[in-house]
């Protein structure tokens, strides 16, 4: 049986979501027990991009903007989320590296409706650009 403590995040998340708010603007942060189903569909991106940040912008393939997308950043050896944030309500998102391990990263997107994209980023400070990652629909 769930305890109170794993289901409360998802039902405060959906509650925020319902009314409009968003963890993405608090801190960038996401409670650390916080994840989406698994969607049907995990698309994993062979070549590595290359960014001045870990941030960007997430979109549909309608070129739509998409909120509350989970943006992880996956340690490769463990399998295991390092640290999250929620894209905001212009599809924006931004990690901070610098408390990182060196790259390349691993970035999960996630949200549910939408196919999970796994993509490896390597940051180049001599290259200004920032990420635009597009999630189909599942």
């Amino acid at each position: 049986m769930y305890s109170t403590f794993k289901i409360l995040p998802g039902i405060v998340f959906f509650f925020c979501s319902m009314i409009g708010c968003s963890f993405a603007g608090q801190d960038g942060r996401v409670p650390d027990d916080f994840h989406y189903p698994d969607s049907p569909t995990m698309i994993e991106y062979e070549e590595i991009q290359i960014a001045t940040c870990l941030c960007g912008v997430i979109k549909n393939i309608a070129f739509d903007e998409l909120e509350d997308v989970l943006i992880e950043l996956i340690n490769e050896q463990t399998n295991r989320r390092t640290m999250a944030t929620l894209s905001t309500v212009t599809g924006q998102f931004s990690l901070n590296h610098a408390e990182a391990e060196k790259g390349p990263f691993l970035l999960k997107f996630s949200k549910p409706g939408y196919n999970t994209v796994l993509l490896r980023v390597l940051l180049d400070l001599d290259v200004y650009k920032k990420l635009t990652i597009t999630i189909p629909f599942s």
